[in-house]
């Protein structure tokens, strides 16, 4: 079997298609070796059983990025990105056998491909919950982004009246503040965007 790395180019031998190995991942129905394409990183192109692993080559593609560059890449060392993924995995399977005397359908823990929904459920909501967490913070950041943006731009419009003022002789004190807190509400917009990023 051809030794396989996660993020590793690899082709079909003898087909144009590069591809990169996203791991050996459970799709449906079972384990399998997964690949997507090189310009398509993220979406499963292909999959293939253990045995047909010897079907594929390392890819000669020169400039190449090597791993550490690819920001979509999961950590199979520290599980980094998987967590979600491993929970659902730990569900505990099963199946189901004819009793010794064929009398009845016997469940048989461990075996098969069958989980129990509530405990797959439960990943799931833990799942949804997060997802909306981070929703509801990021527009949570929107809003606070418009709010400080309509700040920026009334501190703008009075600084504009104060220039005029100060260009004609006058009200250089007041001009001053309102300058200093337009520069004020860009801090904290530059700051809210970049908590936002």
């Amino acid at each position: 079997m051809t030794d396989l790395l996660i993020g590793g180019r690899y082709n079909w031998k003898g087909q144009p298609e590069h591809l990169v190995y996203m791991g050996y991942n459970w799709s449906g129905n079972g384990f399998w070796h997964q690949f997507a394409l090189v310009n398509d990183p993220e979406v499963v192109w292909c999959e293939v059983l253990p045995t047909d692993t010897d079907s594929f080559e390392k890819s000669k593609i020169e400039g190449a990025a090597p791993m550490s560059d690819k920001p979509y890449l999961r950590n199979l060392k520290t599980r980094e990105g998987y967590d979600i993924w491993d929970k659902l995995c730990a569900v505990p399977r099963y199946g189901f056998i004819h009793s010794p005397d064929n009398s009845r359908v016997l469940k048989a823990e461990g075996l098969g491909n069958w989980i129990d929904r509530h405990a797959a459920q439960e990943v799931v909501d833990e799942a949804q919950d997060e997802l909306n967490g981070l929703r509801a913070s990021r527009a949570a950041d929107k809003a606070r982004i418009a709010e400080l943006e309509s700040a920026v731009e009334s501190a703008a419009d009075i600084a504009g009246q104060y220039g005029d003022a100060l260009v004609g002789g006058g009200l250089r004190e007041d001009a001053v503040k309102v300058w200093d807190r337009e520069r004020q509400y860009r801090n904290l917009l530059d700051a809210a965007q970049q908590s936002k990023e």
